[in-house]
Protein backbone atom coordinates (compact mmCIF):
# COMPACT_ATOMS: atom_id res chain seq x y z
CA UNK A 1 0.00 0.00 0.00
CA UNK A 2 1.07 3.55 -0.69
CA UNK A 3 0.37 6.75 1.17
CA UNK A 4 -1.67 9.18 -0.95
CA UNK A 5 1.19 11.54 -1.66
CA UNK A 6 0.49 14.60 -3.81
CA UNK A 7 2.89 13.54 -6.57
CA UNK A 8 1.26 10.14 -6.97
CA UNK A 9 -2.25 11.59 -6.93
CA UNK A 10 -1.30 14.14 -9.56
CA UNK A 11 0.14 11.42 -11.76
CA UNK A 12 -2.96 9.23 -11.47
CA UNK A 13 -5.24 12.14 -12.33
CA UNK A 14 -3.20 12.72 -15.49
CA UNK A 15 -3.12 9.06 -16.54
CA UNK A 16 -6.63 7.89 -15.70
CA UNK A 17 -9.62 8.77 -17.88
CA UNK A 18 -12.25 7.04 -15.74
CA UNK A 19 -14.49 9.80 -14.36
CA UNK A 20 -15.46 8.00 -11.17
CA UNK A 21 -11.85 7.21 -10.31
CA UNK A 22 -10.86 10.86 -10.74
CA UNK A 23 -13.91 12.05 -8.81
CA UNK A 24 -13.03 9.87 -5.82
CA UNK A 25 -9.48 11.18 -5.79
CA UNK A 26 -10.57 14.82 -6.04
CA UNK A 27 -13.51 14.77 -3.63
CA UNK A 28 -12.80 11.93 -1.25
CA UNK A 29 -10.42 11.35 1.61
CA UNK A 30 -7.90 8.91 0.14
CA UNK A 31 -6.75 6.58 2.93
CA UNK A 32 -4.34 4.60 0.78
CA UNK A 33 -3.62 3.38 -2.74
CA UNK A 34 -2.58 -0.16 -3.64
CA UNK A 35 1.03 -0.14 -4.80
CA UNK A 36 0.63 -2.51 -7.77
CA UNK A 37 -2.91 -1.93 -9.01
CA UNK A 38 -3.44 1.65 -7.76
CA UNK A 39 -6.79 0.61 -6.33
CA UNK A 40 -8.29 3.39 -4.24
CA UNK A 41 -9.36 3.08 -0.61
CA UNK A 42 -11.30 6.26 -0.08
CA UNK A 43 -14.01 7.79 2.10
CA UNK A 44 -16.64 10.28 0.96
CA UNK A 45 -18.24 12.82 3.26
CA UNK A 46 -21.66 11.76 1.93
CA UNK A 47 -21.03 8.25 3.35
CA UNK A 48 -18.99 8.84 6.50
CA UNK A 49 -17.12 5.98 8.19
CA UNK A 50 -17.53 3.69 5.18
CA UNK A 51 -14.45 2.83 3.15
CA UNK A 52 -14.98 2.68 -0.60
CA UNK A 53 -12.78 0.42 -2.72
CA UNK A 54 -12.52 1.34 -6.38
CA UNK A 55 -10.28 -0.37 -8.92
CA UNK A 56 -9.01 1.22 -12.11
CA UNK A 57 -10.97 -0.02 -15.14
CA UNK A 58 -7.87 -1.70 -16.61
CA UNK A 59 -7.37 -3.73 -13.42
CA UNK A 60 -11.06 -4.56 -13.17
CA UNK A 61 -11.16 -5.81 -16.75
CA UNK A 62 -8.03 -7.91 -16.26
CA UNK A 63 -9.37 -9.54 -13.10
CA UNK A 64 -13.11 -9.11 -13.39
CA UNK A 65 -14.16 -12.12 -11.30
CA UNK A 66 -11.92 -11.92 -8.25
CA UNK A 67 -11.17 -9.31 -5.59
CA UNK A 68 -8.81 -10.08 -2.72
CA UNK A 69 -8.47 -7.61 0.16
CA UNK A 70 -6.79 -9.73 2.81
CA UNK A 71 -4.75 -8.50 5.75
CA UNK A 72 -5.52 -4.77 5.45
CA UNK A 73 -6.53 -4.19 9.09
CA UNK A 74 -10.03 -3.35 7.90
CA UNK A 75 -12.53 -2.66 10.69
CA UNK A 76 -15.57 -3.11 8.44
CA UNK A 77 -16.51 -4.55 5.07
CA UNK A 78 -15.71 -1.86 2.49
CA UNK A 79 -18.14 -0.78 -0.18
CA UNK A 80 -16.92 -2.13 -3.52
CA UNK A 81 -17.98 0.03 -6.44
CA UNK A 82 -18.28 -1.21 -10.01
CA UNK A 83 -17.77 -4.88 -9.10
CA UNK A 84 -20.99 -6.37 -10.48
CA UNK A 85 -19.06 -9.16 -12.26
CA UNK A 86 -17.04 -10.57 -9.38
CA UNK A 87 -17.54 -14.18 -8.30
CA UNK A 88 -14.84 -14.46 -5.63
CA UNK A 89 -14.39 -11.97 -2.77
CA UNK A 90 -11.83 -12.49 -0.03
CA UNK A 91 -11.65 -10.27 3.06
CA UNK A 92 -9.70 -12.70 5.23
CA UNK A 93 -7.32 -11.72 8.03
CA UNK A 94 -8.84 -8.36 8.85
CA UNK A 95 -10.62 -6.99 11.95
CA UNK A 96 -14.17 -7.00 10.58
CA UNK A 97 -16.84 -7.34 13.28
CA UNK A 98 -20.00 -7.13 11.14
CA UNK A 99 -21.12 -8.40 7.75
CA UNK A 100 -22.46 -5.47 5.76
CA UNK A 101 -21.95 -3.39 2.59
CA UNK A 102 -22.03 -6.49 0.35
CA UNK A 103 -24.30 -5.13 -2.37
CA UNK A 104 -24.56 -5.14 -6.17
CA UNK A 105 -22.70 -8.43 -6.56
CA UNK A 106 -25.33 -10.63 -8.22
CA UNK A 107 -22.79 -13.23 -9.40
CA UNK A 108 -20.83 -13.65 -6.16
CA UNK A 109 -20.18 -17.35 -5.51
CA UNK A 110 -17.28 -17.45 -3.04
CA UNK A 111 -17.08 -15.24 0.07
CA UNK A 112 -14.15 -15.55 2.48
CA UNK A 113 -14.42 -13.70 5.80
CA UNK A 114 -12.16 -16.03 7.77
CA UNK A 115 -9.85 -14.77 10.50
CA UNK A 116 -11.85 -11.69 11.42
CA UNK A 117 -13.69 -10.50 14.55
CA UNK A 118 -17.25 -11.60 13.68
CA UNK A 119 -19.41 -12.48 16.67
CA UNK A 120 -22.54 -13.35 14.69
CA UNK A 121 -23.68 -14.20 11.19
CA UNK A 122 -25.54 -10.92 10.87
CA UNK A 123 -26.81 -11.15 7.30
CA UNK A 124 -30.00 -9.20 6.65
CA UNK A 125 -32.83 -10.38 4.40
CA UNK A 126 -31.89 -7.81 1.75
CA UNK A 127 -28.23 -8.79 1.78
CA UNK A 128 -29.12 -12.48 1.73
CA UNK A 129 -31.15 -11.93 -1.43
CA UNK A 130 -28.13 -10.24 -3.00
CA UNK A 131 -26.03 -13.32 -2.17
CA UNK A 132 -28.45 -15.86 -3.59
CA UNK A 133 -25.81 -17.35 -5.93
CA UNK A 134 -23.27 -17.96 -3.16
CA UNK A 135 -21.67 -21.43 -3.34
CA UNK A 136 -18.84 -21.18 -0.77
CA UNK A 137 -18.95 -19.30 2.55
CA UNK A 138 -15.87 -19.29 4.78
CA UNK A 139 -16.38 -17.88 8.30
CA UNK A 140 -13.62 -19.84 10.01
CA UNK A 141 -11.53 -18.37 12.83
CA UNK A 142 -14.01 -15.81 14.10
CA UNK A 143 -15.97 -15.47 17.37
CA UNK A 144 -19.37 -16.70 16.19
CA UNK A 145 -21.56 -18.30 18.87
CA UNK A 146 -24.71 -19.20 16.93
CA UNK A 147 -25.55 -20.49 13.44
CA UNK A 148 -28.30 -18.33 11.98
CA UNK A 149 -29.38 -16.09 9.06
CA UNK A 150 -28.38 -18.57 6.36
CA UNK A 151 -31.90 -19.45 5.25
CA UNK A 152 -31.68 -17.71 1.86
CA UNK A 153 -28.44 -19.39 0.79
CA UNK A 154 -30.22 -22.13 -1.12
CA UNK A 155 -27.28 -22.70 -3.49
CA UNK A 156 -24.61 -22.93 -0.78
CA UNK A 157 -22.39 -26.00 -1.25
CA UNK A 158 -19.58 -25.42 1.24
CA UNK A 159 -19.85 -23.85 4.71
CA UNK A 160 -16.80 -23.44 6.95
CA UNK A 161 -17.55 -22.46 10.56
CA UNK A 162 -14.45 -23.99 12.10
CA UNK A 163 -12.61 -22.36 15.00
CA UNK A 164 -15.51 -20.38 16.40
CA UNK A 165 -17.51 -20.62 19.65
CA UNK A 166 -20.56 -22.51 18.42
CA UNK A 167 -22.34 -24.81 20.90
CA UNK A 168 -25.03 -26.26 18.64
CA UNK A 169 -25.45 -27.16 14.97
CA UNK A 170 -28.78 -25.54 14.06
CA UNK A 171 -30.73 -23.61 11.42
CA UNK A 172 -29.27 -25.50 8.47
CA UNK A 173 -32.43 -27.23 7.25
CA UNK A 174 -32.85 -24.94 4.20
CA UNK A 175 -29.32 -25.54 2.89
CA UNK A 176 -30.33 -28.46 0.71
CA UNK A 177 -27.42 -27.97 -1.71
CA UNK A 178 -24.79 -28.24 1.03
CA UNK A 179 -22.03 -30.77 0.29
CA UNK A 180 -19.31 -29.84 2.79
CA UNK A 181 -19.77 -28.68 6.39
CA UNK A 182 -16.86 -27.87 8.70
CA UNK A 183 -17.71 -27.21 12.37
CA UNK A 184 -14.40 -28.38 13.82
CA UNK A 185 -12.75 -26.58 16.74
CA UNK A 186 -15.95 -25.31 18.35
CA UNK A 187 -17.81 -26.05 21.60
CA UNK A 188 -20.24 -28.72 20.38
CA UNK A 189 -21.40 -31.34 22.89
CA UNK A 190 -23.94 -33.03 20.61
CA UNK A 191 -24.12 -33.47 16.87
CA UNK A 192 -27.52 -33.54 15.18
CA UNK A 193 -28.07 -32.58 11.57
CA UNK A 194 -31.35 -32.13 9.68
CA UNK A 195 -32.27 -34.95 7.32
CA UNK A 196 -32.83 -32.35 4.59
CA UNK A 197 -29.06 -32.20 3.97
CA UNK A 198 -29.34 -35.08 1.53
CA UNK A 199 -26.37 -33.97 -0.62
CA UNK A 200 -23.87 -33.67 2.23
CA UNK A 201 -20.66 -35.52 1.38
CA UNK A 202 -18.24 -34.36 4.10
CA UNK A 203 -18.81 -33.49 7.75
CA UNK A 204 -15.90 -32.31 9.89
CA UNK A 205 -16.60 -32.04 13.63
CA UNK A 206 -13.10 -32.65 14.98
CA UNK A 207 -11.82 -31.00 18.15
CA UNK A 208 -15.10 -30.25 19.88
CA UNK A 209 -16.59 -31.45 23.17
CA UNK A 210 -18.82 -34.09 21.61
CA UNK A 211 -20.13 -36.75 23.97
CA UNK A 212 -22.77 -38.21 21.67
CA UNK A 213 -23.43 -38.37 17.96
CA UNK A 214 -27.10 -37.85 17.24
CA UNK A 215 -29.26 -38.26 14.17
CA UNK A 216 -27.18 -38.67 11.01
CA UNK A 217 -29.04 -41.49 9.30
CA UNK A 218 -30.65 -39.20 6.73
CA UNK A 219 -27.28 -38.26 5.28
CA UNK A 220 -27.34 -40.95 2.62
CA UNK A 221 -24.51 -39.47 0.53
CA UNK A 222 -22.12 -38.78 3.41
CA UNK A 223 -18.69 -40.17 2.53
CA UNK A 224 -16.38 -38.52 5.08
CA UNK A 225 -17.11 -38.14 8.79
CA UNK A 226 -14.38 -36.68 11.02
CA UNK A 227 -14.93 -36.90 14.80
CA UNK A 228 -11.36 -37.00 16.12
CA UNK A 229 -10.38 -35.33 19.40
CA UNK A 230 -13.75 -35.34 21.16
CA UNK A 231 -15.27 -36.99 24.25
CA UNK A 232 -17.27 -39.68 22.48
CA UNK A 233 -17.50 -42.88 24.53
CA UNK A 234 -19.84 -44.87 22.33
CA UNK A 235 -20.88 -44.93 18.70
CA UNK A 236 -24.19 -46.59 17.97
CA UNK A 237 -24.92 -48.16 14.61
CA UNK A 238 -24.67 -45.54 11.87
CA UNK A 239 -26.82 -46.17 8.84
CA UNK A 240 -24.68 -44.29 6.36
CA UNK A 241 -24.50 -46.37 3.15
CA UNK A 242 -22.02 -44.09 1.34
CA UNK A 243 -19.57 -43.69 4.23
CA UNK A 244 -15.96 -44.32 3.16
CA UNK A 245 -13.85 -42.45 5.71
CA UNK A 246 -14.61 -42.39 9.46
CA UNK A 247 -12.09 -40.85 11.87
CA UNK A 248 -12.59 -41.44 15.61
CA UNK A 249 -9.06 -41.23 16.98
CA UNK A 250 -8.48 -39.53 20.32
CA UNK A 251 -11.90 -40.31 21.76
CA UNK A 252 -12.47 -42.34 24.99
CA UNK A 253 -14.46 -44.99 23.13
CA UNK A 254 -15.07 -48.22 25.01
CA UNK A 255 -14.12 -50.86 22.49
CA UNK A 256 -15.86 -53.56 24.55
CA UNK A 257 -19.32 -52.26 23.64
Amino acid sequence: MLKPEAQLISRLLCEETDERYCFLIRHGVVHWIESETFTLFVELKQIPNVLIVYRRPAERNANSEKVQIDGRNLKHVPLLEGEERIKHLSLACNEIAKIDNIVSMPHLQHLDLSSNHLVEIGISMAMGSNLSQLRVLNLAKNRITKIKNLELFLNLESLDLSSNRIKEVENLHTLKSLRTLNVSCNLLETLDLPTSLTLLVELNAKRNMLKTVGQLDGLLKLQKLYLSFNNVTKISHLSLPSLQDLMLDNNPIDTRT
